[in-house]
Order: C-alpha cells, then structure tokens, then sequence
C-alpha cells in the first residue's frame, strides 16, 4: 500500500475515534427518555433502588433503568436511541429553575424546632411522666390515670443515646419554577405546582441536590399502585451519591406505591404532607399475611441520615411512614393511623427519634396458627426491627386500636439495643402495650399505660430498665418477664392488672429458636425495687422459677397475694419491703 493511501487510512480511523469518545463521554440529553422508547430492546436486569442509566456508544444508544409496574422489585434496562428532539407535548418536561411570569413569591424559611444537640445530653430525660395520682380512689376497669409532670430522672441512669442533628435544608429558597406536569428535577432550585398532577409510574424524579419542591396543597394521583409519587433519586453514573437538602412540602399524594420515596440522602426535609390510599396489601377486610415484612405506603427512607420528617399525615395504607437502614433521622409531630401493618416503622435505623407523633388504629387480620382467623398480627402503633439500635421513642400518643403498641422486634435477626422508650401515652391497645425481646439495654421509662392485655411483655432479655412507669387496668400482667436475667424493674405503679410483676422460666425447644442459645436465658439475678403495687387481682410480684432476684423495698396494697413463689425460687432475696391492706384478706379473696 502506498504512503499517501496509508496516511489517508489513518486520518479517517482517528475521525472515527474521536466520533467515538465523543458519544461516550458527551453528557445525556437534558429532557427525559422517552419511556416508550426505553421499552425498544431489554438488555438487563438491576434492584429497584440503583435506576442507572448508561450509555452504549457502539450503537450510539442510551439505556434507562425504568421504574417497575405492579410492584414488581426488578426493573429493566432498556437501550433507547439517544436524541436531542424536543420532547411531545404530551411527554412529562425536565423541570429547571427558570424564572416563570407567574412565578409565586418567595417564602420564608418553614419555622423549626430545636434539634438535638451534638453534646450528650444531660442526665434528666426530657420527657413527661403520667403517673398516676397519689391516692386516687379504688379503680376499676374504666377509670384512666391522669397525665401529672413527671419527676426529675434518677442522675444514676445512664442517658439515652443522642440522635446527631438535622442539617437544615434551605428552606427559604426562592420558589422560582413552575410545574405543571411530572417529569425530573435536574437541577438546583425552588418549584412549586400550579396544579394537580396525574401519572401511571413515577411523577416528580429529583435528582439534584439544594431543591425545594412545594406542591401548594395540590394533589397528586397515581393509578393502581404503579411508581411513586414524588421520588428522590441517588446520583451519578453509578448511581452511588446521595442527593444533600431536598425539601418537600404541602403535597397531598395518593394511588402510589409509595407516596414519597427517598432512595438516599443527607439533609432531607418532608413536612406538611398528605399521604393516603396508597399501596396496602391487605383485601376490603383489611386482611393480609401475618407480618414479618410488608411494602408499600406513605413515606419511606432508605439509605439516609441527618432527615427530618415532621407534620404530615400519612394514614389508610400498608406503613405510614417507614425509615429503612438510616441515622440521625427525626420522625416528629405525624400522624400515622389506620394503617394496616406499622404506623412508624424502622429497619436498620439507628441514633434517630421519633417524639410527638400520634398513631392510632394499625392493625389487620390475619390467620393464626391453627386456621384461626384474628386480629393483630405483629401489626402496630411504633415499630424497631433488624437491628434498629440506639434510638428514641418520646411523647407519641400511641392508642386506640392498635396491634400492639410500642414493638422492638428481634426474630432470627439482628437486635435492637440502647433503646429509650419515654414518656408515651400507651392505651387501649389488642395486645401489648411495650413488647420487646432477645435484646440488651433498653430503657422503658415513664410511660403511661392503660387497657390492653399486658402492659410491658419481655422475654429473653439481658440488662434492661423498666422504671417510673404507671401500668393501669391491663386484663393480665403489668410487666411480665420470660427467660431474662440482669434486668431492673423499678419505681412502677402498677393498679388493677391480674399480676402486677411476673418474672418467670419455662423450658423452651432450642429448636424453634434456631438463632438463639436458650440455656443461655435462665430468669435469675433481677432486681425489683421500689413498686408501688395494688389492687391486683392475683398477686403483687409473682415469682415462678425464677432465682437470686433481688426484692427490696416495694409497697404493696388490696392485693389478693402481694408475693407468691412457686417452683424453683432459690437465693431471691426478699427483704424490707412494705406489705399492707386496706381490707380484710377475706374480703379481697370474696372479690375473686
């Protein structure tokens, strides 16, 4: 081949090349892909949570992660030829910050509450006690103890662990762009709606950092379940950044998934929301699966830390608001009820609080061991499972008509440790009122508890505090204890229960607790002081198989036994403690 043909070759082969980087690196097209058009030819599959998109520049096509239909968890990876035309009028526009006519004036920051400090806190508790008061009348099943301030803490408690504080996002952003249609949020800026929006898949994608979203109270409404209303994306190629302060405000969502779903994020703020009917998998009976785990409903978070989700209303679906794998979240001021598995539930969340939220009737139906059909199912007000450690449940009004109450849920997976449950007003739940077991640490203090089947149910736990609680007119035990060691239950009133405080052992099939060692849990080396305990109708404290507690210092009144021991109650030490009675034995044994 000749000289000049060979350098001719070459100039066209570095022609093609640079056409070649050139379609890799230049940047995607700034309107969205058109999802018909992402459906073309399937390449791949991925999770839910990584919608990467990437480009293919052999055949100068892009590929889209497209949101799943149904429910389903995978979602494809479609190839789309990638094109700069402008999009149809029907397709959902890319949002960007450019100054409208109309454009709404800019607000003022939404006001906030203090946050948590960084420093430790002080040793009192910041919550208020419900006790009951000091000598009311005899009760019965109906009267309710009244909320009185609680006294100081005990200096020698340990404190609860701290929750880091909320970076406040920018709230006073200047609301400068206007939407009018879904479609994604690509760069920094304020956007409010200019009206209701409506999408079968995802509506509002973010994915920038610094964006104020405010719907204006506007609504928006999903069909059958599909995507999610307003979405917060990772960003970059990989999909592995978190966007940082994005704030979503004033939207009534519904029909979705999820109402709002973050997938990952530092800094994020979502208060006064309406989220309701969205995906719930129970039927009209509001029947389902007994639970272990559910998706779907108001609000959730993944991956995120430093979040505040304050003052929305997230009812009348699966979860209301549902915080997955995070810290330093503050869940505060909601209201999640009538849902049908939690009100407030968190997986793998640490350092976080949830204070001052109301949930009330969670609840569903489900089958039961033998066929039978009934309420509960591990459904409730306040939920900590997998791990969720070091958090604090302070002040929520958890009520009527829930599962159970307050829950840290540990079955075959990791526990929930140094938690402190405070100040919450408890009452009229199917169940338990505060049920935790096989973890270590937790603190329940100064609750008021009234009317459910126990009040406090623990099992094979190790070192944690029960203290200044009021337990009143529960059907069967104040605080009952199984298979538990190291524990302290003190300072309690517990009125009008069957048994105030029962701590016993039963033998139990290493089997059926295949993650747990249960010889390690003998119930033994407790210690039960300073109760104030009383017209309970069985006993005072109930001691059954239980060894070497310590019973110190305890006042006991109107109790048919005020202690009982039964089985193998060897080295307790019983002591100083203060029994006496209004009424004549015989008398208290005529009310059985």
């Amino acid at each position: 081949m000749t000289g000049w043909r060979l350098a001719l070759l070459s100039l066209i082969a570095l022609g093609i090349g640079a056409v070649g980087l050139y379609l890799i690196f230049e940047p995607a097209p700034a309107e969205p892909f058109d999802e018909t058009a992402l459906r073309v030819s399937a390449v791949t599959a991925s999770s839910a949570s990584t919608g990467i998109g990437i480009l293919v520049p052999q055949m100068a096509l892009a590929a889209q992660a497209v949101e799943p239909r149904n429910g389903a968890s995978p979602v494809v990876v479609a190839l789309a030829r990638k094109t700069k035309t402008p999009p149809r009028p029907t397709d959902a526009p890319t949002l960007q910050p450019t100054a409208q006519p109309t454009a709404a004036p800019s607000e003022p920051p939404t006001s906030e509450p203090t946050l948590l400090p960084t420093e430790p806190l002080p040793t009192a508790i910041p919550y208020t006690l419900t006790p009951a008061p000091t000598e009311p009348p005899r009760p019965t099943r109906t009267p309710r103890p009244t909320r009185t301030p609680a006294p100081t803490q005990d200096p020698n408690m340990p404190p609860p662990t701290d929750a880091p504080p909320t970076e406040a996002p920018p709230s006073g952003a200047a609301l400068t762009a206007a939407v009018g249609s879904c479609g994604a949020i690509t760069k920094p800026g304020g956007y409010y709606l200019t009206g209701a929006l409506h999408s079968d898949g995802d509506c509002l994608n973010i994915r920038a950092s610094n964006v104020t979203l405010d719907c204006k109270g506007n609504t928006i409404q999903g069909t059958n379940f599909n995507g999610v209303g307003v979405v917060v994306r990772k960003l970059g190629i990989l999909a592995n950044e978190r966007p940082k302060n994005v704030e979503i405000r004033n939207c009534t969502v519904s029909g979705y998934r999820y109402g709002i779903l973050v997938e990952g994020s530092s800094g994020v703020f979502i208060h006064h929301n309406t989220l309701t009917k969205n995906f719930d998998d129970v039927d009209g009976r509001r029947y389902g699966i007994f639970l272990g785990m559910v998706e779907g409903g108001g609000i959730r978070l993944n991956e995120s830390d430093n979040g505040r989700v304050e003052n929305n209303n997230a009812n009348s679906q699966a979860i209301g608001i549902d915080i997955r794998t995070s810290k330093g979240i503050s869940v505060q001021s909601n209201d999640s009820s009538n849902n049908s598995a939690w009100g407030i539930n968190l997986i793998q969340t640490v350092n976080s609080q949830v204070a001052g939220n109301t949930t009330n009737g969670n609840v569903r139906y489900c089958t039961w061991g033998a066929g039978v059909v009934g309420p509960g199912c591990d459904a409730g007000g306040i939920t900590l499972q997998d791990g969720s450690s070091g958090n604090r449940i302070l002040n929520n009004e958890v009520g009527s008509g829930n599962g159970n109450g307050i829950f840290i849920k540990a079955h075959g997976v990791p526990c929930g440790n140094n938690n402190v449950i405070a100040g919450n007003r408890i009452h009229d739940v199917m169940y338990n009122a505060v049920e935790l077991g096989f973890c270590s640490g937790n603190q329940i203090i100064g609750n008021n508890i009234h009317n459910s089947i126990d009040g406090i149910w623990m099992g094979f736990s190790k070192g944690n505090v029960i203290k200044d609680n009021t337990i009143a007119n529960v059907n069967n035990h104040g605080i009952i204890v199984l298979n538990s060691l190291e524990n302290e239950v003190s300072g309690n009133q517990i009125i009008n229960a069957r048994d105030a405080i029962y701590f016993f052992w039963e033998q139990k099939n290493p089997g059926e607790f295949w993650w747990l060692d249960v010889n390690a849990f003998p119930s033994r080396n407790n210690r039960i002081f300073n109760n104030t305990l009383r017209d309970n109708s069985n006993s005072g404290i109930f001691l059954q198989d239980s060894t070497e507690n310590q019973v110190h210092n305890n006042v006991f009144s109107n109790n048919r036994k005020n202690i009982r021991l039964e089985g193998n109650t060897g080295g307790n030490d019983i002591r100083d403690n203060q029994e006496g009675s209004l009424f004549p034995r015989w008398l208290l044994a005529l009310r059985q």
